[in-house]
């Protein structure tokens, strides 16, 4: 498997133990440790298996049968990805997030030019996830260990245990012009103030989110209210199907130096907040805005005569709102 070049829609032959099987290639982990395959076909009893992962010590060997096209759609529109987003997260953001764990940076010192281009990039954010480790005991740790930020484009993490949190980096966590994706933001907060002498900004937390969307689609007075800290493991199995033992709860984030499967632990505990937190807000729990909002952008655009269009500006404005529901 190490000598294959592996391409995302490469349609491979896999031999796995004692059978063999074809499909679509969707994922390769940074480190080689699995692929993620969709359509696949028991290549013996022609059963469609769907998508199944497969780790790199369960292959016995690969075979590319077709490479994809070089071509790729041009209308950037992607029906197993559409479908997808409307009841969890897609693949797309499997791979991106992916990408962004695999390339990650790390900063350990305060004098490096690494560490003067992330606070130069950071500042020129609007939005970013943020997760803290070694924080489970809130103001009785001893020490947290490394501060990661998520953007659309990359994973930065800080070694806080090392160099702490600089005046650069604690802007970032207090100024409110930053929109701050959380999970759990409430050990955060408390650390921050106890450890460091100053507050959290304004945040978004994602297991709120998570929890206030179960609620609403339960709704049923027999279901008790969610009560329950929610891991951002569990969160996000909750709506991507994830290979099994993705993250590695075992992982210790105080040892020095620090490993690259370490590094890589830290940047998949925040590489899903952004995604996350945009499918259950604007996915999910805005969906009913959302429809309402496209209804009405069509109000006019739906007339097939612009003399009915020029009618309804005239004599009949308010009448696309009168149509919007009003929300329960």
């Amino acid at each position: 498997m190490d000598r294959v070049e592996l391409k995302v829609g490469q349609k491979l032959l896999l031999h796995v133990q004692n059978a063999s099987y074809e499909g679509i290639l969707r994922n390769v982990a940074p480190d080689r440790t699995f692929i993620r395959v969709a359509e696949v076909r028991d290549v013996e009893t022609n059963y469609q298996l769907g998508k199944q992962d497969y780790y790199y010590n369960e292959i016995n060997k690969v075979e590319v049968l077709e490479n994809p096209p070089e071509v790729a759609n041009p209308s950037g529109d992607d029906p197993e990805i559409a479908a997808a987003s409307k009841t969890g997260l897609s693949d797309h953001c499997f791979d991106d997030a992916l990408k962004k764990i695999e390339q990650c940076i790390i900063i350990q010192q305060t004098d490096t030019d690494q560490y003067r281009n992330s606070i130069r990039y950071l500042r020129n954010q609007v939005e970013f996830g943020v997760s803290l480790e070694c924080i489970e005991d809130g103001q009785a740790i001893r020490n947290p260990s490394l501060l990661s930020f998520v953007t659309l484009r990359c994973i930065m993490i800080y070694d806080v245990q090392t160099m702490g949190v600089t005046e650069e980096v604690a802007e970032f966590l207090t100024n409110d012009c930053y929109r701050r994706v959380f999970h759990n933001g409430r050990w955060m907060r408390d650390v921050l103030l106890e450890r460091y002498g100053f507050t959290l900004g304004k945040c978004l937390d994602t297991m709120l989110a998570h929890n206030m969307l179960t609620e609403e689609e339960t709704n049923s007075i027999e279901e008790p209210p969610v009560t329950e800290e929610v891991s951002i493991e569990s969160c996000v199995a909750k709506y991507l199907k994830l290979p099994e033992k993705f993250f590695d709860m075992d992982v210790n984030f105080s040892e020095r130096p620090l490993t690259d499967a370490c590094k890589q632990e830290a940047a998949k505990r925040v590489a899903f907040l952004l995604d996350l937190w945009n499918h259950i807000v604007h996915d999910r729990m805005l969906e009913k805005l959302n429809g309402s909002c496209a209804v009405y952008a069509d109000s006019l655009a739906k007339h097939t005569d612009f003399i009915d269009s020029v009618v309804v500006m005239r004599d009949r404005r308010g009448e696309a709102l009168a149509e919007i529901k009003p929300f329960p």
